[in-house]
């Protein structure tokens, strides 16, 4: 009898969804169940679908609830019906590029969420999808916007995890090209920002997708030119390695933290309280290397024409009228590639020598760029006006003592990459600071005698 009520009750259940009040949601979940015994179901709702859809695509309405119930219905049950909606998903499509603007916000966010989860069924061809996410960038939507990039940052690295698809990356590579350089601002600084998300993630680190970036370094949009700087001098390391200084943070944080316990805890004796001491200080000695260590820069090294690219940039910096911050960006990024490369950019030394005055309010990023660009083929000539313009600027009695040890300091980086570009005159000048009474202008000057000891053993006064 148990079994024959629960038989009963299903077939009433069955007998309520077949009337034409049927609720969707029902129907579709039964439907998976016995996709051949409600055929005849799915091809009334299949036939509501397409008249529907004809009235959408030639004038899209704001009740728009059934059609967005019926899509979602139909893209759940595709499986079970692959040769009847083989042409359900270039349909929904069609509809999103052609009447992207007129449909409604909600309608939208469901025709992509249908395509979505036909792509992941595999219903729908990557590249196909991908492309028209691209372009769905354009639409004034920002909750359909952050939609579309999560499914294209997630459904790239899924289809590159077990090996790399180079026939999918190489089109969408090419079509990123368009992209970066698209009319909508949105579009192509979204686009911008799933290139850097899959560079990061280690899914397109190649030097096609570093060379995409690189064009946007030269848009008319402060945005997006500042996204692509932000790229090269800030995110521009290994994929991973991130994760990794993050880790290693972490552990050093959660060990010292550990070592306080027990020093808190453990009885105080001398012996224990100088072993925490050292153990301590040893914690501190591997922040200290952790945060020193040289930067990576594997993205400015897959430039494929660090020279011209450097120069345009230069050439950027010096007829643009944005804001001086971001001039600033530009000519970091312009010093990185010429040490990274070992570029001769002569132009570059004595514009930024105009800006090497002590009450510059960005002096000392001034500075750190003019030394990050010395390198030993760098003439001689092209630097000494720097290096005189340092001393004249900074290391005079009428600056303060920080100003003289900053000017000491940046000649001593400089000349440690180029010494050459110092004359003995002078340096016999600047020897005389060594015993300034100020402590830190003291030690930068003794500090320059002692790379001069080390690079040139024959100067006469050392």
């Amino acid at each position: 009898p148990g079994g024959y009520n629960q038989e009963h009750s299903f077939v009433l259940c069955c007998h309520s969804l077949s009337s034409p009040e049927m609720d969707l949601l029902q129907l579709q979940n039964i439907t998976k169940r016995d996709p051949a015994g409600y055929k005849e179901e799915f091809n009334l709702q299949l036939n509501r679908f397409q008249s529907l859809y004809k009235i959408f695509l030639h004038k899209p309405s704001k009740d728009y609830k059934a059609f967005s119930e019926l899509v979602s219905y139909l893209s759940h049950v595709a499986t079970c019906y692959p040769k009847d909606l083989a042409t359900f998903p270039g349909q929904i499509a069609n509809l999103l590029e052609t009447q992207i603007s007129l449909l409604e916000p909600e309608l939208r966010r469901s025709l992509v969420t249908a395509l979505i989860l036909l792509r992941n069924r595999g219903l729908l061809p990557p590249l196909q999808l991908l492309q028209l996410a691209f372009k769905l960038f354009r639409c004034p939507d920002k909750a359909l916007r952050t939609l579309l990039y999560n499914h294209i940052v997630a459904d790239i690295r899924n289809v590159n995890q077990k090996a790399k698809d180079a026939k999918l990356n190489r089109a969408l590579q090419n079509y990123m090209y368009t992209m970066i350089a698209d009319p909508s601002d949105v579009a192509a600084r979204k686009s911008l920002d799933v290139m850097i998300e899959l560079y990061k993630k280690g899914v397109w680190n190649d030097a096609k997708t570093v060379n995409v970036i690189s064009m946007a370094c030269f848009n008319k949009n402060t945005k997006i030119l500042v996204t692509a700087l932000k790229f090269f001098l800030n995110t521009d390391v290994e994929p991973g390695e991130d994760e990794k200084k993050k880790k290693n943070k972490q552990a050093i944080s959660e060990l010292e933290r550990s070592i306080l316990t027990k020093r808190n805890v453990a009885k105080k004796t001398r012996a224990r309280e100088k072993k925490f001491k050292k153990a301590l200080k040893d914690i501190h000695k591997e922040k200290h290397e952790e945060e020193d260590k040289s930067p990576n820069w594997p993205a400015i090294e897959l430039i494929n024409d660090p020279q011209g690219f450097a120069e345009r940039l230069f050439n950027f910096v010096k007829s643009t009228n944005e804001r001086f911050e971001v001039r600033l960006m530009v000519l970091n990024l312009v010093s990185r590639l010429i040490s990274c490369h070992s570029l001769l950019v002569l132009n570059f030394y004595p514009f930024v020598q105009r800006y090497l005055t002590s009450h510059q309010r960005h002096v000392t990023y001034l500075l750190a760029i003019l030394a990050q660009a010395s390198h030993e083929l760098v003439p001689p000539d092209a630097l000494e006006a720097v290096i005189k313009t340092l001393a004249d600027n900074f290391i005079n009695d009428h600056s303060t003592p920080e100003a003289m040890a900053i000017g000491l300091n940046t000649m001593r980086a400089i000349c440690s990459r180029c010494p050459l570009a110092m004359n003995a005159t002078l340096l016999q000048d600047l020897a005389q600071y060594k015993t300034h009474r100020e402590k830190g202008v003291g030690q930068a000057a003794h500090a320059l005698i002692v790379l001069f000891r080390e690079v040139c053993i024959q100067t006469p006064m050392m």
